[in-house]
């Protein structure tokens, strides 16, 4: 995980829209950094001005319309947000996306309120080549020219309900459920639905208590 010292555990900046910015002075650094994450997301995105992006947050959008990236109220985004172009992610409101860490759909990501996902996480509803080893090579093939892919590459929807913690480092994988209020404990693989309020742990990630 590449952490520069803009982390949110160091410095941890993370900007309001900057025509916002009006306790800085005009010539100061911060304002010419909030300006290129923001008018990035605004590009692509439906971004509420009540959020905050960090210094390396991104967005990819595919599908080329700015109601498949959706960003609510009070969210920080710190990480990548990649979307293709069958897919959308809506990450609702008062939400945490870490440093480093990714979303990717190809079909849909739904995030509900209150949900935190930390640093260096990897939340991919999608196998993100083909599983045939054929249409694998002609999917890179594509990549390494620049062209659009058309084939089938799997995948499904994941939902992560509200209240719900995802640790550092953890991945969840395509289809999966998380439940409101759960607990995805540090460097988890999520493979099966979590239940709402219960952590899980570990590779893959299997039930280690009711959350308290």
């Amino acid at each position: 995980m590449a952490v520069n010292r803009l982390h949110a555990f160091a410095e941890g900046l993370a900007f309001p829209p900057p025509e916002r910015l009006t306790y800085l002075p005009p010539d100061h650094p911060h304002h010419a950094l909030a300006k290129s994450v923001w008018d990035a997301f605004r590009a692509v995105a439906t971004i509420s001005d009540g959020a905050l992006l960090g210094v390396d947050a991104w967005p990819v959008n595919l599908s080329a319309d700015p109601r498949n990236i959706v960003i609510g109220a009070s969210t920080v985004v710190r990480g990548i947000i990649r979307v293709e172009r069958g897919g959308h992610i809506r990450v609702a409101d008062r939400c945490y996306i870490g440093d480093d860490t990714i979303l990717s759909a190809h079909r849909a990501i739904e995030i509900e309120a209150d949900v935190l996902i930390a640093h260096g996480c990897q939340v991919f509803d999608n196998t993100t080549h083909p599983i045939d080893a054929s249409h694998r090579s002609m999917h890179f093939q594509d990549i390494i020219a620049g062209r659009p892919y058309d084939g089938y590459i799997p995948a499904q929807p994941i939902i992560i309900r509200s209240g719900a913690w995802i640790g550092m480092n953890c991945i969840v994988m395509r289809g999966i459920r998380i439940g409101a209020r759960s607990i995805i404990a540090a460097g988890s693989v999520v493979v099966d639905d979590v239940a709402p309020d219960t952590t899980v742990a570990g590779n893959p990630a299997r039930l280690v208590k009711p959350s308290l």
